[in-house]
């Protein structure tokens, strides 16, 4: 097997055991976590984006952007402490 495969297949894994213990936490059925795509839309629901946003993550140049600023610079605090 060639490295970049095992490394895929090893963030895809990682992923995917993240969503798992995610989702339910946040009020989703663990079992959305598997369905490439659909998985995706139930994140930005849990952080409460538009559906559109999935748009913008496949976008190349744009994609960074929305990785590093996802909320967009709005923060909330409680307590001191951004949520």
């Amino acid at each position: 097997m060639d490295t970049s495969f095992i490394l895929i297949l090893i963030f895809s894994i990682t992923t995917i055991i993240g969503l798992w213990k995610l989702f339910p936490k946040a009020g989703e059925e663990s079992w959305k976590a598997l369905i490439p795509f659909y998985n995706f839309i139930i994140w930005l629901k849990i952080i409460k984006r538009p559906w559109w946003w999935i748009f913008l993550i496949i976008t190349p140049g744009v994609n960074f952007l929305m990785v590093e600023f996802p909320d967009g610079g709005n923060h909330e605090f409680i307590n001191g402490e951004i949520i």
